[in-house]
Parts: C-alpha cells; sequence; structure tokens
C-alpha cells in the first residue's frame, strides 16, 4: 500500500512514518511511504497509485481548502 505523508514538519512526518511501519508489522500489511515537505512539493510529484494520503491542512503556502484534496478511486 502507498502511503504520502505531507507535512512541513520533519518531526511529525518521522512520527507518522513509524506509527504506520508499527501498524505493517503487527498486522502484515505492507507500506510503501513517500514524505513530502509541502502540498506543492506533492503536486510536483503526484502519482494516482497512492492508497492514502496523510495531509496536513495547516502549513504555511498551503491552499487548505477542500477543493485541494485529491481522492483516487478504490477498488
Amino acid at each position: 500500500m502507498r502511503v504520502a505523508i505531507v507535512d512541513d514538519e520533519c518531526d511529525i512526518r518521522n512520527q507518522l512514518s513509524r506509527y504506520l511501519q508499527r501498524y505493517g508489522k503487527e498486522h502484515q500489511v505492507g507500506f510503501v511511504i513517500v514524505e513530502y515537505d509541502s502540498g506543492d512539493s506533492l503536486l510536483q510529484e503526484f502519482n494516482s497509485d497512492f492508497s492514502l494520503i496523510l495531509f496536513d491542512i495547516d502549513m504555511p503556502g498551503t491552499n487548505s481548502s477542500p477543493s485541494f484534496f485529491v481522492s483516487t478511486k478504490v477498488c
């Protein structure tokens, strides 16, 4: 499962990544985690094969309106 973590704070990205890795080990779920430090960096490299995007809506320079969020089809 590909997961994007988008947060301007490195400590928060690292903490979320550790939580997901621990959860994956406990529940036999494989995660591929990609971290971004801004919404702009996510959009520059956006790949629609993310299963989950964890997005901090309170980042400097980010349009946090609901229209910014990207949804993907889940089968």
